[in-house]
């Protein structure tokens, strides 16, 4: 998966498709892909330039620029090393599950498998965040079912909904919660710059 195939994904902009909000966005990957780890200089840029995907040696999928702080992690307690005999590989699966591997380990998951195959696809909008969708979205066929996964959300939790690791909720740029790595559940002000107000785990 290489840099001039980054730049060739479409950029393209619907709204209201099978009653969805869809935002502008630009297409990162699409179930199948795999992209193996990068070099700092070598990370992908999206939004004419505006927001940055890190596919890094060290397992941290994150996103740079853009929403509030500039940025979001994944992981930042990866267990991957960045210069082990292992190589860090990036898979948007055919089920819908994004993973990250060590080797053989999973370093990171978005545990959104759906079960069998389907057409999915990552996009990032011009804020920089991240949303998995089921359905197909290119410049030939437009099928968009539902979104499975966000890493930023701006609306509240309901009830049976899940925050998964590294995933963040924020509301009205005044508060924002995040499930760190570590498990632990964090209140924040408007970032993670920001001094954590409340945790689950006083200790963290």
């Amino acid at each position: 998966f290489s840099q001039e195939t980054f730049l060739v994904l479409s950029t393209l902009t619907f709204t209201a498709v099978h009653g969805l909000d869809i935002p502008s966005m630009d297409v990162v990957m699409r179930g199948g892909d795999i992209v193996e780890e990068m070099d700092w200089a070598d990370f992908p840029t999206f939004r004419n330039g505006t927001c940055t995907v890190r596919f890094p040696r060290d397992g941290n999928w994150a996103t740079q620029n853009g929403f509030f702080t500039g940025g979001w992690d994944a992981n930042q307690k990866s267990a991957c090393q960045g210069d082990g005999p292992s190589k860090v590989k990036y898979h948007l699966q055919r089920d819908g599950n994004f993973v990250a591997r060590c080797g053989y380990n999973v370093d990171y998951a978005t545990r959104t498998g759906q079960g069998p195959p389907g057409d999915y696809f990552l996009g990032i909008d011009d804020v920089c965040i991240l949303h998995l969708y089921k359905g197909l979205l290119d410049c030939d066929s437009i099928d968009i079912q539902e979104e499975i996964w966000t890493n930023i959300r701006l609306k509240p939790l309901q009830r049976g909904d899940r925050l998964g690791q590294g995933e963040q909720v924020r509301h009205a740029g005044t508060t924002m919660v995040m499930q760190s790595s570590d498990g632990n559940l964090v209140l924040y002000g408007p970032s993670v710059h920001d001094r954590a107000v409340w945790a689950a785990n006083e200790n963290w």
